[in-house]
């Protein structure tokens, strides 16, 4: 496809996928010509082929593409609104932490290491984040496993990723 730079980039892409579309019509047209004419030895086939095919293209345009209008496509076109998926996610992980919470009667500063825990923290990072000892963390752990029942991380992991599905 050949772009032609011209002042108006909506001018210049219009007339270069025009072109485009007349090139690939004469490539086709062409290479199909030309194979009717080695085949069949004869230029009246190629040349009632070509014209059955230019017939159907104009029949295809005529007939099914009438209603066709770029002034109604390009009305018909909205302003893109892009969606913030980012608060979503978060809501929806903040809201899966307090329903578990709630459900599994875990204290604030358990709903806290309990959100950094199913988020694949460990207990290093967990310190450091909320400010407290490796042995509160630890104590914190200890007591999240006992009210969830669950004897590892992935376990509780999985055990909050399934609250989608209960």
């Amino acid at each position: 496809m050949v772009f032609i730079n011209y002042n108006s980039s909506f001018l210049g892409v219009s007339i270069s996928l025009l072109i485009a579309g007349s090139e690939i019509f004469d490539v086709l047209i062409g290479t199909n010509a030309g194979h009717l004419i080695n085949y069949y030895g004869r230029l009246l086939y190629a040349t009632l082929c070509i014209a059955l095919i230019i017939f159907v293209f104009v029949a295809f345009n005529l007939i099914v593409l009438r209603d066709f209008s770029f002034e109604r496509t390009i009305t018909g076109i909205h302003e893109f609104q892009e969606l913030d998926s980012n608060n979503i996610v978060v809501e929806n992980f903040d809201n899966k932490i307090a329903v578990a919470s709630e459900s599994y009667q875990l204290t604030p500063r358990e709903s806290e290491v309990y959100g950094l825990m199913v988020k694949g923290r460990n207990a290093g990072y967990i310190k450091e984040e909320l400010g407290i000892s490796i042995n509160t963390v630890k104590t914190h752990v200890s007591n999240i496993y006992k009210k969830l029942d669950v004897h590892s991380q992935q376990e509780l992991i999985n055990q909050f990723e399934e609250l989608d599905n209960i």
